[in-house]
């Protein structure tokens, strides 16, 4: 995009010097280049603001760390689907399989800047009774979760530079008061 957009720059300029070379209209002329210049931008601005978490992620089983997961939230199989549900909000759908055969559902929508999650369907065994989404940049993400307005899990989500692999730390003070935490990788699809 970089180069795109350097390339259309230098041939703005030359155009500039050719025009007043040749005595061609030079509002008209440069008129046009400077318009395809911020159509340029804008496209290029565009691409660069999107989401970067928008897509399909699939968790890598072999990067993650599954020792320290509660076994009732140990997923075999996970799928994560994040889409633009609208100009401000983010959905989210999670498909998969426990370790222990039990499927894994869950929707979920957020406001894009952090807020309250509606929880549309959320995986029996979690409970949730209210997520808030906590946005600390582009790609860095926070996601606390309540039952019955107690605080009982965090998750930390990053995304990559690159975009193609994002990590989510988990931290869950269990039904038996223990402090558990565990490593889930997802690869983008």
């Amino acid at each position: 995009m970089v180069l795109i957009l350097f390339r259309y720059t230098v041939s703005l300029i030359l155009c500039i010097i050719q025009v007043k070379q040749n005595e061609i209209s030079f509002r008209r002329a440069s008129m046009r280049k400077a318009l395809l210049l911020l159509a340029v931008l804008g496209w290029t601005s565009s691409l660069w603001a999107a989401d970067p978490i928008i897509g399909t992620w699939k968790l890598n089983i072999e990067k993650s760390e599954r020792t320290k997961n509660p076994p009732n939230l140990t997923p075999i199989e996970l799928v994560e689907i994040y889409r633009e549900a609208d100009a401000n909000h983010t959905s989210l759908e999670r498909t998969g399989i426990m370790m222990d055969g039990s499927p894994i559902s869950g929707k979920y929508l957020w406001p894009n800047m952090g807020g309250n999650v509606t929880i549309t369907e959320d995986v029996p065994e979690l409970g949730a009774t209210a997520i808030i989404q906590t946005m600390i940049s582009r790609r860095e993400w926070f996601a606390t979760f309540f039952r019955d307005g107690e605080q009982f899990m965090v998750i930390h989500k990053i995304v990559s530079k690159e975009g193609n692999t994002m990590h989510q730390r988990f931290k869950m003070i269990t039904e038996q008061g223990k402090v558990s935490e565990w490593v889930q990788v997802y690869d983008r699809q």
